[in-house]
């Protein structure tokens, strides 16, 4: 290389010390074909030309906007105002969906701690007689009455992670549905569906509601596994002393559950079920 090139060019350590970076940074995008050296002599020194030094200038500022070095390479070789154009529209574009992606995290998040919070104090052991309004849930399909335990996990977890999938952070607790025949008769154990309380509406999952109305609810610590017959026998007696009918079926709802803590007697579940006064 001529000394007069070679003066009006910058060796790699003179231009990563014009822009206060490390030499691998440049390296690194010779590698990826984005700024290739004007001239490398026999002995490795790279020499890169004024024109490169501007390139580097668009290079560090667009990839401070995360515009993949792909697009940075293919703009660079077709500069224009329109080209600059697409390019800023597409990565706002970009920005725009992760901004609301982190939107939605964020409002996962608080709708969370807003049920930790209201978890404190709940009344354990009581039933009580009241009024719920309507509630939005994603239910799963029917479980199979003659479903094996393999096989009704399996529909649980398809339902879960196609609610809460790779990007959506679980905020709520799953919960399940009995139905009214089952508790009543010798199955309290038989889940019916699986459900998941609606938190922000998704498009494209269909939703049912549990009617607002009369419930009788209680919360109770540990799961509903281990407390079903004792609660059965509590709900029945409730029932007659306070002239109730069942009107409908069993809602079971986690409150508090294994994310919270590994003892499954500091569980708090929720029992609620339609009801009538026979008054």
């Amino acid at each position: 290389m001529e000394q007069k090139k070679k003066q009006a060019c910058f060796t790699i350590g003179e231009l990563a010390n014009l822009y206060h970076i490390p030499k691998q940074t440049l390296i690194y995008y010779s590698n990826a074909g984005l700024l290739i050296p004007s001239f490398i002599e026999k002995n490795g020194y790279r020499y890169y030309s004024v024109d490169q030094f501007h390139e580097l200038e668009i290079i560090l500022n667009l990839r401070k906007l995360d515009v993949p070095i792909k697009e940075i390479r293919a703009f660079l070789e077709n500069r224009s105002p329109a080209a600059l154009t697409r390019l800023l529209e597409r990565q706002k574009a970009e920005d725009d969906r992760l901004i609301e992606a982190i939107r939605e995290k964020q409002t996962a998040m608080e709708y969370l701690l807003s049920q930790l919070k209201q978890q404190v104090g709940l009344p354990l052991g009581v039933f009580q007689t009241t009024w719920l309004p309507t509630r939005e849930i994603y239910a799963s399909d029917p479980v199979p009455p003659d479903a094996d335990s393999a096989a009704r996990m399996q529909l649980f977890s398809d339902h879960v992670l196609s609610i809460f999938g790779k990007d959506d952070f679980r905020n709520t607790p799953p919960g399940w549905i009995i139905r009214q025949s089952d508790f009543f008769g010798e199955n309290q154990h038989r889940t019916w569906r699986y459900f998941v309380k609606v938190t922000s509406p998704k498009e494209e999952f269909p939703t049912i509601q549990i009617p607002a109305g009369l419930y009788v609810r209680i919360f109770f610590s540990g799961t509903y596994t281990k407390n079903y017959k004792e609660l059965y026998g509590k709900l029945n007696e409730y029932l007659s002393r306070n002239h109730l009918e069942v009107s409908g079926d069993v809602i079971v709802q986690s409150i508090k559950d294994y994310w919270q803590t590994s003892n499954e007697t500091r569980y708090i579940t929720e029992f609620s079920l339609p009801v009538r006064s026979l008054e």
